[in-house]
């Protein structure tokens, strides 16, 4: 299972390298404007494969089955049940709702200011970088005890915001995104292979669409928010503090004692 994840994530994060540098190169040579537009034209070649897959049919759903709100009360008993699991996704609502408005919105502005567009596209690669390296190494590499050494060092992930507003260099801001994408695969790897292994599967999706909404709620919410605490506080002091809370965050679930507890041997069981 952990290699299935790993292998996954590496063709996911290979593309992750090449998409901002040359974002970056196209925003300073022939405008945003030009970049967008590439995008735009990835989209539509993504929309032509997914066009071209051949899906087998889904079964109906039979008269008195369990319908979508029964679901999705069953996968809320369990994952309110599992102080394991909310407590993650507790933490990654406070982690994503900083890192995300930070990154995304301060980032690029903050950046233009200071490394430029070339210089912000290289450091969205290096994280890609990182985290293309931390997929492929997950695929030979197993810990016993995944869960506090992935939470420990996720707080990691919250260095680049920190450097970021206290206007750090090209080099730098590379490097400490280079050790996030590191650090967030080996997390997201992780996290998947736990929960495959550790979550009946039956209930897996059920489950885990709680995990990703009640994480990725509060995105909206920092990405709007930033741009005005910005405005009062200031960018570096909004980044800094930001980056200090977000990488809190992620060691409060440490004190969870049946998650640092949890398990994974080398059959991936």
């Amino acid at each position: 299972m952990q290699r299935a994840s790993s292998l996954l994530a590496s063709v996911r994060n290979a593309t992750q390298i090449l998409g901002p540098t040359v974002a970056g190169l196209l925003t300073a040579s022939v405008g945003g404007g030009w970049a967008i537009a590439a995008d735009a034209v990835s989209f539509l070649l993504a929309a032509a494969c997914f066009a071209r897959m051949s899906l087998p049919d889904l079964l109906p759903r039979t008269e008195g089955g369990p319908t979508m709100l029964g679901e999705l009360r069953e996968g809320w008993s369990y994952f309110s049940s599992q102080s394991w699991i909310w407590a993650v996704t507790s933490a990654f609502a406070v982690f994503n709702a900083l890192n995300r408005g930070v990154w995304q919105i301060l980032g690029p502005v903050i950046a233009h200011d200071t490394i430029g567009a070339e210089g912000w596209g290289l450091v969205l690669s290096a994280r890609g970088a990182g985290a293309l390296m931390a997929s492929v190494v997950m695929v030979k590499l197993t810990v016993r005890r995944p869960m506090g050494p992935a939470l420990a060092s996720m707080s990691l992930g919250a260095l680049p915001l920190i450097l970021l507003g206290v206007g750090a260099s090209t080099l730098w801001l590379a490097a400490a995104a280079f050790v996030a994408g590191v650090v967030a695969e080996f997390f997201t790897v992780v996290w998947e292979t736990v929960n495959n292994t550790h979550i009946p599967e039956r209930l897996l999706s059920r489950v885990g669409a709680h995990d990703e909404f009640w994480s990725s709620v509060p995105i909206p919410i920092g990405q709007l928010s930033t741009p005005f605490l910005a405005a009062f506080f200031g960018t570096a002091a909004v980044a800094v503090t930001g980056g200090g809370v977000a990488a809190v965050a992620m060691l409060v679930p440490l004190l969870v004692p049946s998650l640092r507890k949890i398990e994974i041997n080398r059959n991936g069981d």
